[in-house]
């Protein structure tokens, strides 16, 4: 199973780590290779598809780790991989890398233990390991000297993890009240009976894009035998959203309070990247979380079939 989110996240945790003294020691060769990868990721995104960028970056972050070992530009390199392969289902990986990271003999820049630290929370998080990543968010807001933007990462997601235990394989859909795009009320309880995918995107979003058709294809397929989508979308130009809908023949309906990040709904749901889905089945509970392509068509279809 792949997914995708992490990656996309593994850009704004690239900007926010700062390249100190011992990245400079490292002369110029490591520090250039580093950059250079980072530069193709980020013109990648949004110009390619998604697997062949991963491929790309991996290829490229792993290049440094064989070129330069030992140098802080491996170390920022493991940070980068370590948050990729969070997002894409690899967790063992990434606690690899970033233990790697770590335990490092070289002198290591603040920013980048603090943002390992966050990553390993977040990998912890996702596996629901709860107590593991309230250590991990512990240790951040214990420390001194935190970048701003690691410090509130880590207190956000401290305040996540009991949503996210209310979130649990299982556990019935969190209820909700809210307005469609079209001033009707909607609510869960309007699709009692149907597997419902609730599907947080945006169409800024270069991976909820890419995953449309497929997402289309399934509505298609499935929305007859009891198939349902209730989208809910971080935009904040409702304009741009109108636009995309039509164009793209979305049939679904779509909940829009164009407060981006700060939507009502993403803060019910502990949403921190998109695409973001929960899988309903008829009975009203949480069966699977984070399902793309063709896990989430396998997935729909089981769920179709059971009486």
């Amino acid at each position: 199973m792949r997914k995708i989110p992490g990656f996309i996240a593994a850009l704004a945790i690239a900007a926010i780590l700062a390249p100190g003294p011992a990245r400079a020691a490292d002369g110029q060769a490591a520090k250039a290779a580093y950059d250079s990868v980072m530069t193709m990721i980020r013109q990648g995104q949004g110009r390619m598809p998604m697997d062949q960028l991963i491929e790309k970056a991996e290829t490229g972050l792993q290049g440094i780790l064989d070129r330069f070992p030992g140098t802080a530009a491996s170390g920022s390199a493991r940070l980068v991989l370590g948050q990729i392969y969070s997002g894409i289902g690899r967790p063992d990986d990434a606690r690899a890398h970033l233990a790697a990271f770590l335990d490092a003999g070289y002198e290591k820049d603040p920013n980048e233990v603090h943002m390992a630290w966050l990553m390993l929370g977040n990998v912890a998080l996702e596996e629901e390991k709860f107590e593991e990543a309230r250590e991990w968010y512990g240790k951040i807001a214990a420390a001194d000297g935190v970048n701003q933007q690691a410090m509130q990462m880590a207190r956000m997601s401290i305040e996540r993890i009991e949503t996210i235990k209310k979130l649990r394989i299982g556990a019935p859909l969190i209820p909700f009240e809210a307005v469609d795009i079209a001033g009707k009320p909607l609510a869960p309880a309007d699709y009692k009976g149907r597997v419902v995918l609730l599907d947080f995107w945006a169409t800024w979003c270069a991976p909820c894009r890419a995953e449309m058709p497929t997402v289309k294809g399934i509505y298609a397929k499935y929305h007859e035998k009891g198939f349902d989508i209730i989208g809910v979308s971080l935009d904040n130009d409702r304009a741009a959203l109108d636009r995309y809908l039509d164009d793209e023949e979305i049939l679904w309906r779509q909940v829009f309070d164009g407060k981006g990040w700060q939507a009502e709904l993403g803060r019910i749901y502990g949403v921190s990247s998109i695409p973001a889905t929960f899988l309903i089945d008829r009975q009203g509970r949480i069966r699977y979380k984070n399902l793309r392509g063709a896990d989430l068509e396998e997935a729909v279809g089981k769920l179709i079939a059971e009486k």
